[in-house]
């Protein structure tokens, strides 16, 4: 039967297959739109994984917060070159996915449904690259929480950010707003290991310590004094690596918790920080 080009066209608006491949489709398919993209899909899991063993260290990381703020997700979409991590089609399509992440239950990228996989193998045969979902995060929110977002050097670094407050019209305040802003490029930029102390894993603190002893024993000093500059150490380290006790960057005479409160008091409210997520391309 002959095949329109105006119906090779829309099909190849839909799938991103060739001009001969979709025309061969619905002749195989004897003119059915929905058959001919099922024919595609199984030639283009094929021609996906002939590019599987190709390696991944490039993409991007897309959120998705849902409308109600019920909860949100990061996610990175991997692909062989930075070239093709700054196509604007790659970038549209990782941003739909995450978005569809958004709406399934999945807490893993092993939970992902297949609909999921294949709209990646779709992205395979379009742009030419092995690709494959590197991270995936999900945060769930509270009646009273927040959740906001900061994207940095477009993609490479993402955090997803939960705070709450006292009152919930706070949520639209241009202050507050600034404030989580400023958290999230923070947390971006500093990259915190945990958000406070009780979020660092003891083995972490035990070596740390043991280390410290170790420097300080070294250097001759008296027991007593021993004690005392280990304790500072671990108390620099601390501040390091833990949310809340970092110095701000924008200011560093403040850490992250004063700098919290201070919002705080001058939007009449009490703002927590609560918990968040940071992701980099490749970790």
């Amino acid at each position: 039967m002959d095949i329109s080009a105006q119906a090779v066209k829309e099909l190849r608006e839909k799938t991103g297959a060739g001009l001969m491949e979709c025309k061969k489709a619905l002749k195989e398919s004897s003119g059915d739109s929905d058959k001919a993209i099922k024919l595609l899909k199984e030639k283009g899991t094929i021609k996906a994984a002939g590019k599987s063993g190709r390696a991944t260290k490039e993409g991007i990381i897309c959120v998705a917060i849902a409308d109600d703020m019920s909860q949100g997700v990061l996610v990175e979409i991997n692909c062989e070159t930075d070239f093709v991590s700054r196509n604007n089609d790659f970038i549209s399509a990782c941003q739909d996915i995450t978005e569809h992440v958004l709406k399934t239950e999945a807490q893993s990228t092993s939970d992902l449904p297949q609909t999921i996989q294949d709209e990646v193998k779709g992205l395979i045969i379009r742009l030419g690259e092995n690709m494959g979902i590197g991270q995936m995060g999900r945060m769930k929110n509270t009646s009273t929480g927040y959740l906001s977002s900061y994207i940095h050097q477009g993609g490479k670094i993402a955090v997803l950010l939960q705070t709450e407050s006292a009152k919930k019209e706070t949520h639209s305040d241009p202050g507050f707003l600034s404030l989580t802003k400023d958290i999230s490029m923070h947390i971006a930029a500093m990259n915190p290991t945990g958000l406070s102390k009780d979020d660092i894993d003891s083995k972490i603190l035990k070596e740390q310590k043991e280390i410290f002893t170790t420097q300080a024993k070294d250097s001759g000093k008296p027991d007593n004094i021993i004690e005392k500059m280990v304790t500072g150490k671990l108390n620099q380290f601390l501040k390091e690596i833990v949310l809340l006790e970092q110095p701000f960057v924008k200011d560093p005479k403040l850490s992250i918790q004063k700098y919290t409160d201070a919002e705080s008091k001058k939007l009449n409210d009490s703002i927590e920080i609560k918990q968040f997520i940071r992701f980099k391309v490749g970790d």
